[in-house]
């Protein structure tokens, strides 16, 4: 069996010009010690809003705030700033592209800043060597197939299913679970790692979260049953909703409308309006299916053996 263990610098090795630990004041927890690192289109939102309801830890604002990747030129200094409750005993960056570097298997296209992500795990753990990393795992056909629904909805990507998968590693580099975690082993040791299956997520929210917080040796406070959990079931925009997005003028626009209406408007009426102009997306076919299964298939065995993980439900 091939090693999951890319050779590639960490630690010292890679230069990180922003760091400097004494040009930012120390606060009771930072820097952070706890990252949910991916995967993306995994329920990794649900995930951190129910993390951040408990009262020995501080999520980010931004949820996201990609500093080791899209923001580090920002410094740590605003990368400090991005958490309200400094004195909480553990700051939460919850950014899902973390797990987006280039494996052994793919690349990230220049055009997606795939430099931006090569030296994430070295940022990280110059930073906090001693982080805790959560990584939520999807069945890695499903979590691709709902990345580039995700892409299509927020008008980045017009090319079909079929053609993307076949030319372009775009949406399967974030799928690449075990060329991901080699990446991230080469700075840290197996045992700061927690892993979620997204199926058990679904299943039992509330269950995966006490499991974390025995994970980050936190007392667990049961959340409130009716606390709301992020659907991360893809759609697409129907005819009223395209109308609506034109209305807006751009994608950003558009989102920041839809974020407006979240704050104003109750669940229910948030519910008929998505109803209103959205729809599913089609199922994806069989011939994809196929050729991602058995793409994905070496690795999820492999990402087995070296977790432990019970993926048999992802085998094609």
């Amino acid at each position: 069996m091939r090693s999951p263990f890319r050779e590639w610098p960490c630690r010292n090795s890679i230069s990180t010009p922003n760091l400097n630990h004494n040009e930012y004041p120390q606060s009771m927890a930072f820097p952070p010690s706890c990252f949910i690192i991916g995967a993306q289109k995994a329920g990794t939102t649900s995930l951190a809003f129910l993390l951040g309801e408990q009262s020995d830890i501080c999520l980010s604002t931004p949820k996201e705030p990609r500093y080791f990747s899209k923001n580090y030129a920002r410094g740590v200094k605003w990368y400090e700033s991005c958490f309200k409750q400094p004195e909480r005993k553990i700051l939460l960056d919850a950014s899902p592209d973390y797990s987006r570097g280039p494996t052994d298997l793919f690349v990230v296209e220049k055009s997606y800043d795939g430099a931006a992500f090569t030296d994430v795990p070295n940022r990280i753990s110059s930073l906090n060597s001693e982080s805790r990393l959560i990584y939520v795992l999807r069945n890695p056909v499903h979590r691709t197939y709902s990345s580039y629904w995700h892409n299509v909805r927020a008008g980045y990507d017009k090319t079909d299913f079929s053609t993307s998968i076949r030319n372009s590693d775009r949406y399967l580099v974030a799928s690449d679970y075990l060329g991901q975690l080699s990446n991230f082993l080469q700075c840290f040791p197996l045992e700061q790692f927690h892993f979620i299956l997204f199926e058990d997520f679904i299943k039992n929210p509330h269950g995966e979260l006490k499991r974390c917080c025995e994970f980050l040796e936190i007392a667990y406070t049961p959340a409130d049953d009716r606390t709301q959990t992020h659907s991360n079931a893809s759609y697409q925009l129907n005819r009223w909703g395209e109308l609506v997005k034109r209305t807006a003028g751009s994608s950003r626009n558009y989102k920041r409308f839809n974020q407006a209406l979240k704050k104003v408007l109750p669940s229910s009426m948030q519910t008929g309006l998505k109803k209103l102009t959205t729809t599913a997306i089609p199922k994806i076919s069989a011939a994809d299916q196929k050729y991602l299964g058995a793409m994905f298939t070496p690795q999820n065995n492999q990402l087995e053996e070296l977790t432990g993980l019970d993926l048999s439900a992802w085998k094609y």
